[in-house]
């Protein structure tokens, strides 16, 4: 005989359907509901009889319950019922909720009425008693339109424990932080902080936070949230606008330790959505640029995203981007020439370009998902990418905002050069990606500096010519005699063929430069070598000088110029637009000059 005493039965406690934050509140979770898709809701006539109706709908049921269809009219505040009915549901997903039978027997519409009777639709589950008790509540309107009856749902509600939520789309069942007017915790900064962003639907082992970050007319969304309880950036896309190939995926598998590509890190899919797993990103491009503002106190502009208040996207002058925009910037360009190597066109929506963490600061990565329309080229990429630098660069405008976008780019000379030729009327003459990285935007201090000398040393022996051949047309042989006007345009064309030289020395805008010039350095260069101070290649190789015999300069030299790296700097500052201004006078010399087609 066995002696031992029966097992006690373990007390199984009920899942709690509210997700509790540390101030108390509560709000329901997604999950286990009964979910009516809103854009299924139909009501048809009855072939048979006209004025018969029914109602057919599609549902999942995470678990079992009831449904109750009720259709009245608003009397004063009373609701008059024009029909209900109730039917149990077996858990399922996919499940179609069809009441034909005798039909709903009543005039739909009365005459010269456009909504005459309203809908509600009560999901009910009652699993675990009275303490999982959880109701979906879908309010819609019976409509006529042009002849046509259809259903409009108006709102979807999640109620629990007197908690309530409503909701918006995602994967047909999300939740938005927005509540209706009983919430009792509507707008507490706890429920709605970073750390407790509100509702998380679950999708296997992905959850996604309720609130997309980027949201689309075509229904395509990106949200945060966890996989694998990791942070994850997620897309959603529809499945009725196709699949993307197995080959696009393999790509952005193999695409993962690129540092200007969002890493792809699994797929997801349900019944209507495809959802593409990525690395957790900051925020988007768009939230970058749009935070800017501009705070009186310092005169800068600042970022007003609390994790990246320290960036300086512009310089002091706060007109020109600093070094930090333009690494954001190039970042994007070199993961569209990875993408351009395997066909693959993204959209450059900056609400799809998102900003990471790196070891060295932060940087721009592009979305692979999201692919641009299909027959969409590289050529048309280009013209998008101007609307893209357009954006940055002037701190949330567009080219076609033409007053400010001029007025802002005036002082970006590379800038405008580069939009203006993304943005070429013939899509033939728009640059691809990788001759974007190399355009003069890009160029740091150190190959503007490099330029200039380069351009110098290669026009300077027909300066020297010119002034020998002046010399010898006037037969003097006094340099002094001539004071500067051997430069003169006049005489410069009559006793030179250099195309470089001649398109140099129409360049308008720096006679007299060296008023801008401060004294001492000029007084130090002067001792080995006359310069003519309304001659633009003078000053370019006034500023080759400085750096090749920087050595032997006075130290009060430089100290204004700051050393050998802050040269570039000191001369950008007196001529803004100098190496711009140089460079499109030559642009069509390059290919023909040895020292300066690298620069092509």
């Amino acid at each position: 005989m066995n002696n031992s005493a029966a097992p006690v039965p373990v007390t199984m406690e009920p899942v709690d359907p509210v997700h509790w934050y540390g101030c108390g509140h509560g709000r329901p979770k997604a999950g286990h509901t009964i979910d009516v898709k809103r854009n299924t809701v139909k009501i048809k006539c009855d072939p048979i009889d006209k004025e018969k109706h029914f109602l057919t709908f599609t549902y999942d049921a995470q678990v079992a319950g009831c449904i109750t269809v009720l259709i009245y009219q608003s009397v004063g505040q009373e609701k008059k019922e024009v029909f209900k009915i109730s039917k149990d549901v077996e858990k399922g997903t996919g499940q179609i909720f069809v009441h034909e039978g005798d039909g709903v027997k009543f005039p739909l519409l009365k005459k010269g009425l456009k909504e005459a009777y309203k809908l509600e639709i009560l999901a009910q589950v009652t699993e675990d008693g009275s303490k999982n008790c959880i109701l979906e509540k879908t309010e819609a309107v019976i409509q006529s339109k042009c002849g046509i009856t259809k259903v409009k749902v108006k709102n979807q509600i999640l109620l629990a424990n007197g908690w309530s939520s409503v909701f918006v789309e995602l994967n047909g069942r999300s939740y938005s932080t927005r509540t209706d007017a009983d919430d009792p915790y509507h707008g507490c900064c706890i429920c709605f902080n970073k750390e407790n962003p509100g509702i998380v639907f679950p999708i296997g082992g992905l959850q996604l936070i309720e609130k997309p970050i980027v949201e689309e007319s075509n229904g395509n969304r990106v949200y945060k949230g966890t996989y694998d309880k990791s942070s994850v950036t997620v897309e959603r896309i529809p499945k009725v606008h196709g699949h993307v190939t197995n080959q696009v995926i393999q790509i952005l598998k193999e695409s993962v330790q690129h540092p200007n590509i969002v890493g792809f890190v699994a797929k997801v899919e349900t019944e209507n959505f495809v959802f593409y797993v990525y690395e957790r990103c900051e925020c988007s491009l768009h939230d970058l640029i749009s935070s800017v503002f501009h705070d009186k106190k310092s005169n800068e502009y600042k970022v007003g995203i609390p994790s990246f208040m320290h960036l300086k996207l512009w310089k002091p002058d706060n007109n020109s981007p600093s070094e930090c925009l333009l690494k954001l910037l190039r970042g994007i360009v070199e993961g569209i020439v990875h993408f351009d190597k395997h066909g693959i066109i993204p959209n450059l929506n900056p609400r799809r370009i998102f900003i990471c963490k790196a070891p060295s600061g932060i940087t721009a990565k592009v979305l692979g998902m999201g692919i641009s329309a299909t027959g969409q080229t590289t050529v048309g990429d280009s013209f998008n990418l101007g609307h893209l630098f357009c954006f940055c660069i002037t701190a949330g405008y567009l080219p076609f905002d033409d007053e400010t976008v001029q007025e802002q780019l005036k002082w970006i000379p590379e800038a405008s050069h580069l939009i203006s030729r993304l943005q070429n009327t013939n899509p033939d003459s728009r640059p691809t990606a990788k001759e974007v990285c190399d355009d003069i935007f890009f160029w740091d201090a150190k190959k503007h500096l490099s330029f200039i000398k380069d351009v110098s040393d290669c026009v300077d022996p027909d300066v020297i010519n010119a002034k020998t051949n002046i010399r010898n047309l006037l037969n003097n042989r006094n340099q002094k005699a001539f004071g500067g006007e051997w430069v003169k345009y006049r005489k410069l064309h009559n006793v030179t063929n250099s195309k470089i030289l001649k398109s140099l020395e129409r360049l308008k805008g720096y006679r007299n430069w060296y008023q801008k010039v401060d004294i001492k350095l000029r007084d130090d260069l002067e001792q080995y070598r006359y310069y003519d101070y309304d001659s633009v290649c003078d000053l370019l190789r006034f500023i080759r000088n400085c750096s090749n015999h920087y050595k032997t300069l006075w130290d009060d030299s430089k100290h204004l110029l700051g050393g050998v790296e802050g040269l570039s700097t000191y001369f950008s500052s007196k001529f803004p637009k100098l190496v711009m201004d140089v460079y499109e006078a030559l642009e069509n010399h390059f290919v023909n000059e040895e020292l300066l087609n690298k620069y092509c």
